[in-house]
């Protein structure tokens, strides 16, 4: 059980890549669809070790080696992927090796819904969000608006350390978009990997929610 967390500050000048920790939530269309299961055990053990080695087993977002990583002490696989909302294309760009902490900033709809059911404690996903929110501080950056809107929601009274709840609420101006993006119809979202499309796994909201209760 999860008893205690240390939360460690990471410096400035950290050879990471902050931008990483902006990647958007997976289009809900597109949930249980990815490259790994259609292209087979083999292909991701593949791409997934070939980015761990690449940058000596440093997590690509934060910077950290896996051996200091918080909580798991190894590093795991991300698809990155370019996301057009209004043609409903995710398309797959490469793999990354992130620490679990980056990695589970990343899928915060998922933290927040695993946390509502306790399936994680508060405690971690407070971690979790906070460790992200000083990388991406440390890069002069701020999360992608759905995830902003993950820590307010979760975000303790008096917010995070550094981070109150006004400075929460700035960021969610800056990490809006303009205008709100056109979002295509469910059954026209394709994942697009290696010249091939496929579509949504599950074929309506609906089907969705059912899997996941």
């Amino acid at each position: 059980m999860l008893k205690k967390l240390k939360i460690v500050s990471v410096p400035k000048g950290i050879k990471g890549n902050a931008k990483i920790l902006q990647h958007p939530n997976i289009p809900e269309p597109m949930h249980g669809l990815n490259p790994r299961t259609i292209m087979g055990q083999t292909w991701w053990n593949k791409q997934r070790n070939a980015a761990y080695e690449k940058k000596d087993f440093h997590c690509w977002a934060c910077g950290v080696h896996k051996s200091n990583a918080q909580l798991r002490k190894w590093l795991e696989g991300h698809e990155e992927y370019k996301i057009n909302y209004a043609k409903g294309r995710m398309v797959f760009k490469r793999v990354v090796a992130l620490c679990h902490f980056c990695h589970s900033f990343i899928h915060s709809g998922r933290l927040q819904i695993c946390v509502a059911k306790g399936k994680f404690s508060r405690q971690y996903g407070d971690s979790v969000l906070e460790h992200g929110l000083r990388v991406l501080d440390s890069a002069g950056l701020v999360p992608w608006v759905g995830t902003v809107e993950v820590i307010m929601g979760l975000a303790p009274t008096n917010g995070y350390p550094g981070f109150d709840d006004e400075r929460l609420r700035e960021m969610m101006v800056q990490a809006a978009p303009k205008q709100a993006p056109k979002i295509a119809k469910w059954e026209d979202w394709r994942l697009v990997l290696e010249d091939k499309e496929y579509p949504p796994f599950y074929k309506t909201m609906k089907d969705l929610k059912e899997a996941f209760k």
